[in-house]
C-alpha cells in the first residue's frame, strides 16, 4: 500500500509543480493523516481523549493517555507522532528517534517528518542518515524557498562532513540560489574550495561573506590565512584586523587566532613596529611559550628601552651567542654590570662580539674592565713565573 501511496504523492507533487493544482497538497495531507490512523475504536477514542488534555496544556495525562492507545493498537502511528514530536520539543532526541523512525518507513512519503528526522540526525553528526532524510523532504515536500535553502545548506554540509566535496558544492550552489547573501553558505564553499585546492575560489567566496559582514572574525582569519599562503601581504590587513577586534572580545577568542597572531608578530618586528609586537605580546602572553616567539619580543622591550622586561624573558631561556648579547647590554643598561660582565666574559674571545662591544657605549666599559683585569691575571702569571724559576736556580 505504502507503494501505491508514494506513486500518487508523486503525481500531486507533479500536478502542482506544472499546474499550479491547488487541490494537491490537501490530498497528500489526507493520505499522510489516513496512513497514521487506525481502525480500532477504542484506540482512538484514547488518542482524541489526549488529545484534549494536549490541547489543555496538561502533557503528562496526554502522555499517559497516548501510550495507552498504542498498547492497544500498536500500529497506531499518531500517537507515536504526537509522543515523538513531544521527546524532540523537550530536547530527547533518543527518544524521539524511537517513536518517529517507525512512521517515516512506514510513511516515506511524509516531508516534514523527514524534515525534523534530518535535522536531529544533523545534530547527532549522523550525517549520511541525515542526507537520506533531506532527500526524501525535497522529493515529498511542498517546500518554500527558505526551507529549501536549509536543507540544501544542510544536506551540502553533510557531504562536506563526509568527503564529497562535489556534492556538497552542487548543494551549496543550490542554497546560495535561495539565499545569496546567506554567509553559512559562501564561508562553507569556501572551505569545499579550499580542500579542492581552489584557494582563488575559495578567496572569492570569502571576499564576498566580508562585504556583507564586516567585521565576522572567522572570515577575516579565512581571508588572512588565505592570503597568507599565497604570499600576498594583504594578511597583514586581515590579521591586523582580527587582532584588533578581538581586543574587544576577550580571552577565549584571542586564543582561537593564536596562530594568526604569532604570524602578524614576526611580520610587525620585520618591520621594526615594535610597540605594535609589545601589543600583541602583552593581549596574549600565550605567546611568550614559543621560544622563537619569546626572543623577538624580548628584542621589541629592548628596542624600545624596557630592558628589564628584556631580561625577564631572556634571564630563562636557553640562548645562542647573539641573544647572550643582548641579554648582556639589556643587563648594562639596568645597571647589572655584573652580570654583563659574566656574560661578555665567554663572548669576546670572539672578535665579532669582542668589536660589537667596543663600539656599544655601554658594553665599552665593561670591555676595559675585562681586559684590565687580565692584564693583571696575565702580569700575575708572569710574576708567579719568574719567582718559580728563581727558586729552582737557587736550588741548583
Amino acid at each position: 500500500m505504502s507503494g501505491d501511496y508514494q506513486y500518487l504523492v508523486k503525481t500531486c507533487i507533479y500536478m502542482w509543480e506544472k499546474l499550479r493544482d491547488s487541490g494537491a497538497k490537501s490530498k497528500i495531507e489526507h493520505i499522510i493523516n489516513k496512513s497514521l490512523w487506525s481502525d480500532n475504536k477504542e484506540a482512538v477514542v484514547k488518542y482524541k481523549s489526549a488529545m484534549k488534555f494536549k490541547k489543555n496544556k496538561n502533557m503528562d495525562k496526554a502522555i499517559e493517555l497516548f501510550k495507552e492507545s498504542i498498547r492497544i493498537d500498536p500500529s497506531f502511528l499518531a500517537p507515536k507522532f504526537e509522543l515523538g514530536m513531544f521527546a524532540y520539543r523537550e530536547g530527547e532526541p533518543s527518544k524521539a528517534l524511537e517513536y518517529l523512525n517507525e512512521i517515516a518507513v512506514r510513511v516515506p512519503f511524509y516531508a516534514d517528518l523527514h524534515l525534523i528526522l534530518g535535522e536531529i540526525q544533523f545534530k547527532n553528526k549522523n550525517y549520511s542518515t541525515a542526507i537520506d532524510h533531506f532527500n526524501r523532504a525535497l522529493e515529498y515536500g511542498f517546500l518554500k524557498r527558505q526551507i529549501k535553502y536549509i536543507i540544501k545548506l544542510k544536506r551540502g554540509t553533510s557531504h562536506y562532513k563526509l568527503g564529497e566535496f562535489e556534492k556538497a558544492e552542487d548543494d551549496i550552489y543550490e542554497a546560495l540560489k535561495y539565499n545569496p547573501g546567506s554567509l553559512e553558505a559562501l564561508t562553507l564553499l569556501a572551505a569545499i574550495n579550499i580542500k579542492l585546492k581552489r584557494y582563488d575560489s575559495a578567496l572569492d567566496s570569502l571576499l564576498k561573506a566580508h562585504r556583507l559582514k564586516k567585521n565576522n572574525p572567522v572570515i577575516i582569519y579565512k581571508i588572512g590565512s588565505l592570503y597568507y599562503r599565497k604570499n600576498d601581504l594583504r594578511y597583514i590587513k586581515y590579521f591586523d584586523r582580527l587582532f584588533n577586534l578581538t581586543l574587544r572580545w576577550g580571552d577565549r577568542s584571542k586564543r582561537a587566532y593564536y596562530k594568526a597572531f604569532k604570524i602578524i608578530a614576526i611580520r610587525h618586528f620585520e618591520k621594526k613596529d615594535f610597540g605594535k609586537v609589545i601589543q600583541i605580546a602583552e593581549a596574549i602572553p600565550q605567546i611568550l611559550n614559543s621560544s622563537k616567539h619569546a626572543k623577538i619580543i624580548a628584542r621589541a622591550y629592548f628596542f624600545t628601552g624596557k630592558y628589564k622586561k628584556t631580561i625577564e624573558i631572556l634571564g630563562n631561556m636557553s640562548l645562542d651567542d647573539d641573544d647572550r648579547f643582548l641579554l648582556s647590554k639589556a643587563y648594562s643598561r639596568n645597571k647589572m654590570e655584573e652580570k654583563a660582565k659574566n656574560i661578555l666574559i665567554q663572548l669576546i674571545d670572539n672578535n665579532e662580539y669582542y668589536l660589537k662591544a667596543k663600539k656599544d657605549h655601554r658594553l665599552k666599559k665593561i670591555i676595559r674592565d675585562i681586559e684590565a683585569d687580565r692584564r693583571k691575571e696575565e702580569a700575575g702569571y708572569r710574576e708567579n713565573d719568574k719567582k718559580g724559576k728563581t727558586e729552582r736556580d737557587a736550588g741548583q
